[in-house]
């Protein structure tokens, strides 16, 4: 189905146009039933008896004020909830913008600004949910801003071709202006489900208080706030519903692959789509309902009118009957994965070692960047490379000299272990600080995120021994039995960090800065985390 710019206009128009009636009109009959509530209260209150007719009957002079009143009222919340609104959305659903060194959003932006193109070269920003999730939504605003959102899990498990028919889909929703209707709808309608949870509340305030006029009043806008959410949600379905087929067929003629956004749905749909998130106001914008709902995949009038998306595989066999395919060619690629590396360390090199003599004994043997933080080591200190006789002084091994010399100040990015300057490298994709010596990495927080949530990194024989062991140690453990140590300096401050398990779910040892929300992870405890992490995802299913 085809749209020329002047059916895109008109139809936007018109729903436009429609919203903003709606509101007005339910605005003038929820102040018309308040405005009786107040009235049969204030006769009730002086004893004054009249017809049921006469209670609901309002004079026109007291009508057009309510009208006036509801117009400007009606007029203040459509400007105040379509001003900025793409901002307050994208902080509901808790997303950020990419990380322009992130290997996975540089694929996001190339992808989107492709797609882009191909629609005509219109802006688009993109964001990122960080959940393990999988699922997609598009948004935009009267000013001609639209932003197309992923979630972490969409971006680090579907195939470059899915994810390309996935963001036209949202590509498609924006050229025809759904994207801007639902964006409105939500943006309009949300505020109720916070004004139904107010209320909720005060009413069971106003009840420990015994004030029976107050608990009727706020009873009457709770059922007001109530039904109006119901009724927007409606709206919100209805629109969401009809256009979804349009975007799948939208994105098939951008893309020429229906079979890839076929395989993207069912991937999509058979696993966790981010719900139980706080997305329900806005579940029109994905392009699969977040909470799964049986009313979603059922036909006829009454999935028609209360649920938010057509059923997943009646779109998915629309789309395989354009691509001429089945169901079989569907489940070929299903369970395609982004290709596993080994560890890079497994290929490395034994880490040589020395003895250092102190105080006429020999200690060790000492990894390198053990060495380099003791406090007894000199330039003319004796050392004996293990394995070997050979004693000699530490000035003769030029690799050491110059490791001593390039010590960093602390604070400046620096090992706490080594004292040597950190080395920027990405790791499943994500910028992180590496040291090269003792191979320790400095993560932020919200990076952490997407590194437990992608699976390209493989995990060595040894660090799955030491998650087992550390899993089965943590089944003894007691919580009160933890005690957090101070040691290590913090890579970014130089403050003091906190040792202490990861979570206690992952009994790992992690050094944390609050100050700075990063955590220090000494070689293999990070994987060992990805590797616990992944293990219960499996445990529970959550493909």
């Amino acid at each position: 189905m085809s749209f020329s710019f002047i059916d895109i206009e008109e139809r936007k128009t018109k729903q436009i146009f429609f919203l903003f009636i709606f509101l007005v009109l339910f605005y003038f009959f929820s102040a018309w039933i308040l405005t009786i509530v107040a009235r049969g209260m204030v006769l009730l209150r002086i004893k004054k008896a009249v017809s049921t007719v006469q209670l609901f009957t309002l004079s026109p002079k007291v009508l057009f004020y309510i009208f006036s009143i509801s117009l400007v009222v009606g007029m203040f919340h459509w400007f105040y909830s379509t001003h900025a609104n793409l901002p307050r959305i994208i902080k509901t659903l808790k997303a950020q913008n990419i990380d322009k060194e992130d290997k996975y959003h540089k694929i996001l932006r190339n992808v989107i600004d492709e797609v882009s193109v191909a629609t005509g070269g219109r802006q688009i920003g993109c964001v990122v949910i960080p959940v393990y999730g999988m699922n997609a939504f598009s948004i935009a605003d009267f000013s001609g801003n639209s932003v197309i959102g992923v979630t972490e899990g969409l971006l680090s498990r579907l195939t470059r071709a899915q994810l390309e028919a996935v963001i036209a889909h949202e590509a498609a929703h924006i050229v025809t202006q759904d994207t801007l209707i639902k964006t409105v709808a939500v943006s309009l309608f949300s505020i109720y489900g916070s004004i139904r949870y107010a209320l909720a509340k005060g009413m069971r305030g106003a009840g420990r208080g015994s004030r029976g006029g107050a608990i009727i009043y706020m009873a009457v806008l709770y059922g007001v706030a109530s039904a109006l959410y119901s009724v927007s949600k409606l709206i919100g379905m209805f629109i969401s519903r009809q256009c979804e087929y349009r975007a799948d067929a939208v994105a098939t003629r951008l893309v020429r692959d229906p079979l890839s956004l076929a395989q993207a749905l069912r991937r999509i749909s058979i696993g966790w789509r981010a719900g139980g998130m706080g997305y329900d106001s806005l579940e029109s914008l994905f392009i699969i309902n977040p909470n799964f709902s049986k009313l979603d995949e059922e036909e006829g009038a009454l999935s028609n009118m209360f649920s938010t998306h057509p059923p997943v595989m009646r779109r998915i066999g629309t789309l395989l009957d354009m691509g001429h395919s089945d169901f079989s060619a569907l489940k070929k690629n299903e369970g395609t994965k982004r290709k596993r590396y080994t560890d890079i360390r497994v290929a490395k090199v034994r880490e040589p070692k020395w003895f250092v003599a102190d105080g006429g004994k020999w200690s060790g043997p000492f990894p390198i960047h053990e060495m380099l933080t003791m406090g007894t080591l000199r330039f003319d200190s004796f050392i004996r490379p293990e394995g070997t006789d050979k004693t000699m002084l530490l000035s003769d091994d030029k690799n050491l000299v110059d490791k001593l010399k390039q010590k960093a100040p602390t604070g400046t990015n620096t090992c706490p272990r080594c004292a040597q300057s950190l080395s920027k490298v990405l790791y499943e994709g994500v910028p992180t600080l590496q040291c090269t010596i003792c191979h320790g990495m400095f993560v932020s927080d919200d990076k952490m995120a997407r590194i437990v949530t992608r699976e390209e990194q493989g995990f060595p024989q040894e660090v799955i021994r030491k998650a087992k062991l550390i899993q089965e140690a943590g089944k003894k453990l007691h919580a009160s039995s933890v005690r957090m140590k101070h040691e290590l300096l913090c890579p970014k401050c130089g403050e003091v960090m906190v040792r202490h398990f990861y979570t206690f779910a992952y009994h790992v040892e992690v050094d944390t800065c609050s100050r700075c929300h990063a955590t220090w992870f000494d070689v293999d405890e990070l994987e060992i985390v990805q590797y616990m992490v992944e293990n219960a995802r499996n445990s529970n299913n959550l493909t």
